[in-house]
């Protein structure tokens, strides 16, 4: 974000509301991201008076994935610096791989990726989605496997048929325990997802079954175009 701001300001010729905007949406970002933190800390205050090695290292990991996930996006930006938007479909791909590299996931986690259309979507709206993304990975690493195994991690994208971008995210783990309501039992990992997906305007559900835990998101409607689907493609 610092690279962002320095080679804006360096740059004679670029035009200042473009810098200011840059401020706007740096100042914005880290905004989330602070939220998100709180949130982790509150849920931790209602917990245990003292947490295990094992957990301390999951929170500090799940911090690590969302600032990884703002690092990826303002690097874009420093790349397109007259850019207000970012594809969608591109944003999920180099964000998984971004996760995997940053964070050495390649023994805990891989990635398949089913594309369709390009979609624009917003900073603002790439920022919701890329911290929405690394909660839901974290959370899969974390859960979805209690032996320990590797997770797979389908992601996928579309425009619907009315121009609604669409992302779906499903693991092949042990899905929620029978009983379980995200609502009333989730932790702050589920809080931050809906609190997400609200910031996103999207319709948010999440299924479970033996197969695994699937996430829904249909983000509201834009210009459509008509979409051809690409090959499940292997990323780790």
């Amino acid at each position: 974000m610092i690279a962002e701001l320095t080679q804006f300001e360096n740059n004679q010729s670029f035009p200042r509301e473009m810098l200011r905007e840059s401020h706007h949406r740096i100042t914005n970002h880290l905004a989330l991201l602070v939220a998100m933190i709180r949130t982790q800390n509150a849920a931790i205050k209602k917990g245990p008076a003292t947490l295990s090695r094992e957990d301390a290292s999951s929170v500090l990991n799940e911090i690590s994935a969302n600032v990884v996930a703002m690092a990826h996006l303002h690097r874009h930006f420093v790349g397109h610096p007259g850019s207000a938007t970012v594809d969608m479909a591109d944003l999920l791909i180099e964000s998984c791989t971004e996760m995997m590299v940053s964070l050495s996931l390649s023994e805990r986690a891989c990635f398949r990726h089913k594309l369709t259309t390009p979609c624009e979507i917003t900073a603002d709206e790439a920022s919701s989605l890329s911290l929405l993304l690394s909660e839901v990975v974290m959370n899969a690493i974390k859960y979805a496997h209690p032996d320990g195994s590797r997770v797979e991690i389908d992601v996928s994208c579309r425009l619907t048929a009315d121009g609604h971008p669409a992302v779906d995210i499903s693991d092949n783990g042990v899905g929620l325990p029978e009983g379980f309501d995200e609502r009333l039992h989730g932790g702050a990992g589920f809080r931050i997802i809906r609190t997400l997906a609200q910031k996103l305007q999207a319709d948010l559900t999440i299924e479970s079954s033996d197969l695994g835990l699937s996430y829904h998101l249909v983000l509201p409607a834009r210009v459509s175009r008509a979409a051809t689907p690409e090959p499940l493609r292997a990323a780790g």
